[in-house]
């Protein structure tokens, strides 16, 4: 069994360690395998709009507040190309190094994670803040599993 979780925590969200989150955020929570991996991109220096970006694996267990969060079943080729997805996002038109807010974002990575996946077919580039994206995170996934049946 694969499951894939799109989580969001609005501007606000208190962050463990960390002051609170300035915009908010969206990462991937996926399991298979027996285990659960966090999927997310943001800037090296929390609340930097923009500069140097890394991908993030501690999103699950940092982020204190969740005020969306969308889970569906995937298939197994959907979880390895995830896996891809992280381990070489240039490959599906990600830039992993550069962080921008309005660009390059988290929710920037987030969907285009999805696209990989078949669940973006448009290539939707996200609404500019994390919590504006909830309702296109439902129809996206309320549409896969809907198309699947």
């Amino acid at each position: 069994m694969f499951t894939l979780t799109v989580k969001i925590a609005d501007a606000g969200a208190r962050i463990k360690d960390d002051k609170p989150s300035i915009a908010g955020h969206m990462w991937l929570s996926v399991y298979g395998n027996g285990q659960t991996s966090s999927m997310g991109f943001g800037p090296v220096k929390h609340g930097d709009p923009s500069g140097p970006g890394e991908k993030t694996d501690k999103d699950n267990d940092k982020y204190l507040d969740i005020y969306y969060s969308g889970k569906i079943y995937i298939t197994e080729n959907q979880y390895y190309t995830l896996k891809d997805f992280w381990d070489h996002p240039k490959k599906y038109g990600f830039d992993p190094d550069e962080y921008n807010g309005l660009s390059n974002s988290c929710i920037d990575y987030t969907w285009k994670a999805l696209h990989a996946i078949g669940l973006n077919p448009t290539n939707f580039e996200g609404n500019i803040y994390p919590s504006h994206n909830a309702d296109n995170v439902d129809k996206s996934l309320y549409m896969c599993f809907y198309r699947a049946r």
